[in-house]
């Protein structure tokens, strides 16, 4: 399953480090592949404060001589090291490999990440390293070991046998490191076929398929527990092709959506959008290997983060009250929010024990992005979505009418008071706003404030509820909490105008909107900038 199809264009990367034979008796040196290149190992590490030694334009003819292992750091020393011991020839590192004060060379090449990693032999993942400085091998192990000798009377071998504790090395095994909180390292970890990671107290082997390690030499298949909450092993099954991606869900005891693709795309997302990234503008360009994935499995149509075909789903992302503000445009891809912060991507992430589909409302007139380099999955400037639906100015609405969550309760949220399962009371309209600068305001004060700003809601999709269905399994007080739930089924978006003209809008968050103040909208077109 971890081979690559026949069917598939296999492309090296542009650059490797070729390490020479595994008695390193050659000097390393970076090598243009010039379709010479099959098999390569990638390296999954932090950066860190400390800047690791990089290729630019000046040392790019010196590189190309001699990388002298003397003068590399730590990490990429041992990187070499182990791509010898296991037989290979050739290594791919970002800093080495791609020409960093290049804008060109490194829009071209992060535009190939997703084949860079996919069709590398393996991955090595630096989880614990904070910067190139330090050696991937721990110096010690903090591990008490109990030491008996041992002997074969029959052929007269003997020998010492070493033990520990298995739930030490359990407790050790599920320890995450400094690198899981990046980035840029997800897509690395999802798309590599193989990834051996070094912790503290034991290696770790993961493929698409099972996980092994030292604590558990013999390997187990991946429950589906752990596919959900899991970023490697897990996720590395978005690489699969579609048809091995349906048979796994057939094999499958209990009926889950988790092998669909865009239950793949929703999960990852939501760990993506929590993690740590040094410049807020590469969001996109970050997660760009995932999505030409996810496009291969359903052929959607792809505009900054939101695909068009699950466009009123993927509107309705919502974070859990952030005090700071978007970062970049457009206002509605949850792009704009930048990273490390929380954010529900979707509305149905189709992961749950019950069934939901949403009923678009809104009709989408056009989308039009701009991205800042040639590549679709990459930067964006800009981007217009022209929504045509019924509309409704805040002002308009009642005061008592609005409601909004608490920032407290947003950050801490449960499921109770998350948008998708806040309880909405009759004669309500409950906001969650992207940015909470009114953390000293009430309720009341804050919708007041918002209503002289000229908001508007646009109704966008509704829960169908004849369309859904429950597990027989659900307890009868699961099932009067979601049928609770079930009340509000309409979404919309929050608008704020973005200038004099009241046609181009900012989005500002979701809504909810009680059943009986959904109908009797007028009908309108806004472009959401």
């Amino acid at each position: 399953m971890c081979r690559p199809q026949s069917s598939e264009p296999i492309s090296a990367p542009t650059r490797v480090i070729n390490v020479g034979p595994s008695d390193g008796s050659r000097t390393p040196f970076l090598q243009d592949s010039s379709g010479e290149v099959h098999e390569w190992v990638t390296l999954s590490h932090r950066w860190g404060t400390v800047q690791p030694l990089r290729t630019t334009l000046k040392t790019l003819a010196s590189h190309q001589a001699a990388l002298p292992m003397e003068t590399l750091p730590r990490l990429f020393q041992d990187a070499i090291f182990i791509t010898r011991k296991m037989k290979y020839q050739y290594l791919w590192i970002d800093s080495l490999c791609i020409i960093q004060d290049s804008t060109a060379d490194w829009s071209y090449e992060i535009s190939r990440m997703e084949s860079i990693f996919k069709y590398c032999s393996f991955m090595i993942s630096a989880e614990f390293c904070h910067d190139s400085t330090e050696s991937i091998f721990p110096s010690s192990v903090d591990l008490n070991y109990l030491q008996q000798a041992c002997h074969v009377t029959k052929d007269g071998n003997g020998g010492t046998i070493a033990a520990c504790s298995s739930d030490v090395r359990s407790t050790a095994n599920r320890a995450c490191g400094v690198l899981r909180s990046r980035a840029w390292v997800l897509q690395e970890d999802v798309l590599s076929p193989r990834t051996l990671t070094w912790k503290p107290h034991q290696l770790l082997w993961d493929c698409r398929r099972i996980t092994r390690s030292e604590a558990e030499p013999s390997g187990r298949l991946i429950s589906l527990a752990e596919k959900i909450w899991r970023s490697s092993a897990a996720l590395k099954l978005v690489s699969l092709p579609q048809e091995m991606l349906h048979t796994l869900k057939q094999q499958q005891k209990y009926h889950t959506n988790f092998y669909e693709p865009m239950a793949l795309w929703y999960t990852m997302l939501e760990n993506f959008c929590s993690r740590q990234i040094t410049v807020k503008a590469d969001s996109l360009p970050a997660i760009s290997g995932i999505a030409k994935e996810i496009r291969k499995h359903t052929g959607y149509n792809y505009y900054a983060g939101l695909w068009a075909q699950d466009l009123h789903n993927g509107l309705l992302w919502s974070t859990h009250g952030v005090e700071s503000c978007r970062i970049t445009r457009p206002s509605w891809s949850w792009a704009a929010m930048g990273n490390g912060i929380r954010i529900n991507p979707a509305p149905l992430v189709l992961l749950d024990v019950r069934f939901e589909f949403l009923r678009p409302i809104a009709n989408v007139v056009s989308v039009e992005v701009t991205n800042g380099g040639h590549d679709e999955f990459g930067l964006v400037t800009s981007g217009k979505l022209q929504l045509q639906g019924p509309c409704k100015n805040m002002s308009s609405c009642k005061q008592a009418t609005i409601k909004l969550p608490s920032r407290e309760q947003m950050m801490f949220s449960n499921d109770d008071v998350s948008p998708k399962r806040h309880k909405i009371y009759q004669g309500t309209i409950c906001c969650w706003l992207d940015c909470c600068p009114w953390k000293e305001l009430d309720s009341s004060s804050a919708a007041a404030e918002l209503s002289n700003r000229g908001i508007v809601f646009i109704q966008i999709a509704a829960v169908d509820q004849t369309r859904n269905d429950v597990f027989n399994s659900m307890t009868a007080y699961h099932q009067e909490r979601f049928e609770e739930t079930r009340a509000g089924k309409t979404w919309a978006l929050i608008l704020e105008p973005a200038g004099d003209n009241m046609i181009e809008y900012r989005r500002l968050g979701i809504a909810r909107i009680s059943d009986e103040l959904a109908d009797g909208w007028d009908t309108q077109t806004v472009i959401i900038i």
